[in-house]
């Protein structure tokens, strides 16, 4: 999906290159790969031309180019050596996040909570939640996740206010939404059983021909894409898709296994299944609706053969449907058992927010590379997600203390350093930029604290960086504190 920013912005089309590198065995115990492996650059497919394309959405793609072209600019007023582009680029999904936690607070207020409750829904949804690590990654779940809460949001407003533009909102975020994912078509479903629902009867019928000319208009673009991609309009490139999953496993896995289950991940979700309740007195369609979009989602994903996501922390493909999770929690913080209500919230909060932090830490693929890849054992990734021993919620704190250890000695600091420096040797045409810049954050990723201060020491970055960055680091933090202080003077 990076690549096919890159290319589009210059000038090479949508066609993606693939090359195989080596990323070169690490002598220094502790460090992996413990013996050379064999990396693509890309999961491109082939396609018209005899060239290679993305599989993916476009939408994540179009939604990383203002990041590249900013990038760019500072790549060449700079002169910097770093891929200035690529940096600026893997901020997308912190933004996205940002965006998605303001969206809740407007989302709260909208259904009638207080801004106080409004505001620790969005902190818990940043903070508590398995999307909290997706801020390292370029996956598109966080753009669909603020989609599908936007989508949500505009419907709403257009019950309480009758205004037609909000309709037209939505059209246009389901056309986004159905360029990020087209799978994530089975969403819509449950926002039609929910137009049909609340319309009155002046207004039966008002809310059809936007919701189609969305659905149309994401599908008609998906379809051109894929013409242009495979010469096919019906071919997406995910050639190895399967629904042959038992129902059973994918929807104990997706709910309820040590390394992928939702509830594990999310605690929080648990205090919200007993909310939904309290929720739907007030708010039976919207609760509904929420319940609808979590059924699809788990029916359709439950028998998929990948049901897993891959290599990513936690169920990934249930990630869209966390801000809206936790939304109806506000209704029982707001009810006659406050106190025991916030205690609940607090606890599991904290519980939520103790899983998350060893992969902000530590990149959480350091554990399932080691344990899959190192350890020889063909069952090992099945095994992290169904014995709880293996689980990555319970290695990942191990991990990082060991990691922790590892850089407490001077001769680590050194050898990730002559790793890095050997890596960044790796040419400078733009295919090569990239192969070098994969190669550098595999390392990365795999062998080192995932912390910028210490990412810049390894790579021997110029000290102004840190004067570059931290002033941004202190604004945000005063930022941070004057809303806070406003929110304690406000709710008290």
């Amino acid at each position: 999906m990076y690549r096919l920013t890159q290319n589009m912005l210059v000038g090479r089309g949508v066609a993606v290159g693939s090359e195989n590198l080596v990323i070169p065995a690490q002598g220094y115990d502790g460090f992996i790969p413990s013996k050379d492996e064999i990396l693509p650059t890309t999961s491109a497919i082939p396609g018209n031309g005899g060239r290679t394309y993305s599989k993916y959405g476009l939408g994540q793609s179009f939604a990383a180019v203002p990041l590249f072209l900013i990038g760019s600019w500072l790549a060449q007023i700079s002169g910097s050596s770093i891929d200035l582009p690529r940096l600026i680029v893997s901020f997308l999904n912190a933004l996205i996040l940002a965006g998605c936690g303001i969206l809740v607070v407007l989302t709260a207020r909208l259904l009638g909570f207080h801004t106080r409750t409004a505001r620790w829904l969005a902190v818990a949804t940043l903070f508590s939640t398995f999307a909290w690590p997706y801020v390292k990654t370029f996956y598109p779940q966080p753009g669909v996740a603020v989609l599908l809460l936007g989508a949500f949001y505009s419907a709403l407003s257009w019950r309480l206010t009758g205004r037609r533009y909000w309709l037209w909102i939505f059209s246009i975020i389901i056309i986004a939404l159905l360029l990020f994912r087209i799978s994530e078509i089975i969403a819509l479903p449950a926002f039609m059983l929910y137009f049909a629902i609340i319309s009155p009867k002046e207004r039966r019928w008002s809310w059809v021909l936007p919701m189609s000319i969305g659905i149309l208009g994401g599908i008609v673009l998906t379809m051109a894409y894929n013409w242009i991609r495979f010469g096919s309009v019906l071919s997406t490139g995910y050639n190895e898709i399967a629904w042959n999953m038992p129902v059973w496993i994918g929807l104990y896995g997706l709910l309820l296994s040590p390394g992928k289950g939702v509830l594990i991940y999310t605690p929080l979700l648990i205090l919200s299944l007993l909310a939904w309740f309290y929720f739907r007195r007030r708010h039976n369609e919207e609760a509904w609706l929420i319940a609808g979009l979590w059924l699809s989602f788990l029916v359709f994903y439950s028998p998929y053969k990948y049901w897993t996501g891959g290599f990513n922390w936690g169920p990934r493909f249930l990630l869209p449907l966390i801000p809206l999770g936790i939304l109806p929690i506000g209704e029982i913080l707001e009810g006659n058992k406050t106190r025991f209500a916030w205690a609940s919230f607090y606890v599991l909060f904290s519980l939520g927010l103790f899983i998350q932090l060893p992969a902000i830490v530590v990149d959480h693929s350091r554990y399932l590379y080691q344990q899959v890849y190192e350890s020889g054992d063909p069952n090992a990734y099945s095994r992290t997600i169904f014995e709880g021993k293996y689980s990555p919620v319970v290695k990942q704190w191990p991990v990082v203390i060991d990691l922790l250890k590892l850089y407490g000695k001077s001769t680590t600091w050194e050898s990730a350093a002559d790793s890095l420096k050997e890596l960044a040797k790796y040419g400078d045409s733009l295919d090569v930029q990239n192969g070098r810049s994969l190669l550098i954050a595999e390392f990365m990723r795999r062998n080192s604290p995932d912390l910028w201060w210490l990412t810049l020491d390894l790579v021997r970055s110029n000290p102004a960086w840190y004067w570059m960055i931290l002033p941004w680091m202190v604004l945000g933090g005063v930022s941070v504190g004057l809303l806070w202080w406003s929110h304690v003077r406000y709710t008290h």
